[in-house]
């Protein structure tokens, strides 16, 4: 599981999108020495959820398929504890309807497709 925050300006607004994502993921080791060098994967669904700011603002979107794809080296320090340095792009879609409420309201609807390039370090137990 992932907690995902992405903030974006669309005509003159700025908005502000939140997903919770559940994925499956695979490794794939390209050799056999001490360090290891991989490729990685993920896909699976996002699950969005719309907020109303105090002032009226109302985005609501909803939650698409995200998938990432990554390379990286996984280092063992030692036999309980190794780290993974790795780099990648992660892919969401979402479509979504943002409105301001004042005098009868004005609405902005939104289609995004966010790839976002990520470095990664991690320690594994």
């Amino acid at each position: 599981m992932a907690y995902n925050k992405h903030n974006f300006i669309s005509n003159f607004n700025t908005l502000e999108s939140e997903f919770i994502s559940t994925a499956i993921y695979d490794r794939y080791y390209l050799n056999q020495r001490k360090s290891l060098f991989l490729i990685d994967g993920k896909i699976g669904y996002s699950y969005a959820h719309g907020r109303i700011d105090p002032v009226g603002f109302i985005n609501e979107y909803n939650g698409e398929i995200v998938s990432s794809l990554g390379m990286g080296i996984h280092l063992p320090s030692t036999r309980k504890i190794s780290m993974l340095i790795q780099v990648g792009m992660n892919h969401l879609k979402t479509n979504g309807v943002f409105t301001f409420n004042f005098r009868g309201g004005n609405s902005t609807a939104y289609s995004r497709k966010p790839i976002h390039p990520y470095v990664g370090i991690a320690l594994e137990f």
